[in-house]
């Protein structure tokens, strides 16, 4: 509070001025301000007092008699010590130097002290820590050096400043920074065919909030590049899934923590396999040929190792007969539809082989093979052909019919055999034939080799039934026979009957036999009886009459003592009359012969 009062008459008005600068001379109006209140009685009283308010001010009564007076005093702020920074935070790199400084205002003189963890830093404290200090117009500046930073230095410095008239403290929050520590603790947390999912421990930040993670990863077999193969993720993760990688491959994978400052040193390195998967590639080089009409040898390569996905278990060969129909497309193929399958496992060199039996004959089979391990089979391969070796033909000719040209000729005519009985190629066929009737002898066989389906047998039996069979044969050999098929020759004239014989069976009666033709050539429809007389040299015409078939004899009457009597029999069949048996003659002088 300054007073300034004076008596006068009219009552004098105060004003007030303050000094420009530290010494007095020159004043300039005062302007009031907030902190201070102006009374009527001249006093000025100030509410918060502050260095700024130090000063000359002068006091000046007047009214309108005189010149008026006035008074000069000099207000002395006392200051005590203070920060106008009561609190700061400072960071700096480990190993670098660390300059931290704290000003302290107020009336000198000052002293200022530091603190580290409740204990006073001096000299004998640590070699590291100097301090440095420099007046001010208004107070005084100290330094703290620290020569060399680590990471125990983090915490609290505290700056203590005093003088006559107070104290005050500044707290400084030192942070020494490092990249971080590496990660521990990694997991794998989902292993499949071509992703791992980890995860990790989040390691000391070194003071830095950790922007990122790396992952790095490679095949065990590999070694680590100055660019492997990496995968980024913010540092507020702590899980990843690495992707894009190969099934049933061995990979070592570390991790490094990021911050500003820098990365840190590779985690542990972790080794890991994933999981296997279904072939992606197929065999190669597939070959087949037949062993035999019903035997197929298959044979080939494993696929690419790469598309192995695994370890090969075995192979899957599916084979199938390729109808006519059917196009088989050479092209790999996921259909396998209707094949039959034969498991096989794998060779000592990763390939395989197998003998596929019991197949058609001469027959042609569409032929894959797929891989598999433990988790499927792959795709299967280009589908090759391979045809089974001709055989006999397994079935006979079909459909065979016979019919009788002539009396000495047959027509046979027949199908081929169905084509799955055929076995091959048929070149040929054989037509066998021999008489029917038991009596004739096994050995008169014969055989006809034509190659189309019908012909003609010539030079046969009249009127014989003939058994008829069929054979196709391929160049292997010869096939199944057909079930016999009887045919007979047609009807022809009979030969003569066999024998005749005439005798004088009494007085006035001559007695004529003969015995059956031969060779019948057909039903006997009748017998012919000739006779011829003759009398006197002297030829009376022939009779002739005609018999039943089954009539073997006849009588007649010798009417004519002196004369000769001349006998002869033919047979007939519905084609006609036969040739004649010898004549007998039966003489006046002979009983007959």
């Amino acid at each position: 509070m300054l007073h300034c009062q004076a008596d006068g008459y009219p009552v004098p008005s105060i004003t007030w001025r303050k000094a420009v600068g530290t010494h007095p001379g020159e004043y300039k109006e005062f302007l009031y301000e907030p902190n201070v209140n102006f009374y009527r009685n001249g006093s000025l009283e100030f509410l918060h007092i502050s260095k700024d308010s130090e000063g000359y001010y002068l006091c000046e009564a007047k009214n309108e008699v005189g010149t008026g007076v006035s008074k000069v005093i000099f207000l002395k702020v006392n200051a005590p010590a203070y920060f106008p920074q009561k609190v700061k935070q400072m960071q700096v790199q480990k190993g670098e130097q660390a300059h931290v400084q704290c000003t302290a205002l107020g009336d000198t003189p000052i002293e200022i002290m530091w603190k580290v963890g409740g204990k006073r830093i001096g000299g004998d404290v640590d070699q590291r820590y100097t301090i440095r200090e420099q007046l001010l117009d208004d107070g005084m500046v100290s330094e703290l050096a620290i020569s060399r930073t680590y990471r125990h230095d983090t915490g609290v410095l505290s700056c203590y400043a005093s003088n006559a008239y107070g104290q005050d403290e500044m707290v400084i929050q030192l942070i020494v920074q490092e990249v971080p520590e590496m990660p521990k603790n990694i997991r794998v947390n989902d292993q499949q065919s071509r992703s791992l999912q980890l995860s990790w421990t989040q390691p000391y930040a070194g003071n830095s909030a950790i922007t990122n993670y790396i992952i790095q990863y490679k095949l065990v077999s590999d070694v680590w590049q100055a660019q492997p193969l990496k995968l980024t993720v913010p540092g507020t993760q702590t899980t990843a899934t690495v992707q894009n990688l190969n099934p049933a491959c061995s990979y070592h994978l570390r991790i490094m923590a990021e911050n500003r400052l820098g990365l840190s040193d590779p985690s542990e390195v972790i080794q890991v396999t994933t999981q296997e998967e279904v072939p992606s590639g197929a065999p190669t080089d597939i070959r087949a040929e037949a062993r035999s009409s019903t035997e197929l040898f298959v044979s080939w390569e494993p696929p690419e190792r790469e598309f192995w996905n695994g370890n090969l278990l075995g192979y899957y060969v599916g084979y199938q007969e390729q109808s006519s129909l059917t196009t088989v497309s050479s092209s790999p193929s996921t259909t396998t539809h209707n094949y039959n399958f034969k498991t096989v496992e794998v060779g000592a060199q990763y390939g395989g082989e197998v003998l596929l039996q019991g197949l058609a004959k001469y027959t042609t089979y569409s032929i894959m093979v797929q891989a598999y391990n433990s988790r499927g089979a792959g795709p299967s391969s280009e589908h090759i052909t391979a045809r089974t070796q001709e055989d006999v033909p397994s079935l006979p000719p079909e459909n065979v019919q016979c019919s009788a040209l002539t009396s000495q000729s047959l027509q046979v005519s027949w199908e081929p055999p169905p084509l799955e009985g055929r076995n091959g190629v048929v070149v040929g066929y054989k037509v066998s034939h021999q008489p029917a009737e038991e009596w004739y002898e096994k050995d008169e066989q014969e055989t006809k080799v034509t190659t189309s389906l019908k012909t003609t047998i010539p030079s046969l039996r009249k009127y014989t039934n003939y058994s008829i069979s069929v054979l196709a044969f391929t160049s292997v050999g010869d096939g199944v026979r057909s079930p016999p098929t009887v045919c007979c020759t047609e009807e022809d004239v009979p030969s003569a009957p066999a024998d005749i014989k005439a005798v004088i069976s009494s007085a006035n009666i001559i007695l004529v036999s003969w015995l059956p033709p031969l060779h019948p050539n057909g039903q006997i429809t009748a017998h012919t009886f000739y006779m011829g007389i003759i009398e006197d040299g002297k030829e009376d015409g022939t009779h002739k009459r005609i018999l039943g078939p089954q009539s073997e004899v006849y009588e007649t009457l010798r009417l004519q003592e002196g004369a000769t009597y001349q006998f002869w029999v033919t047979a007939s069949t519905k084609v006609g009359e036969g040739a004649g048996t010898r004549v007998v003659t039966i003489t006046s002088s002979n009983k007959g012969n």
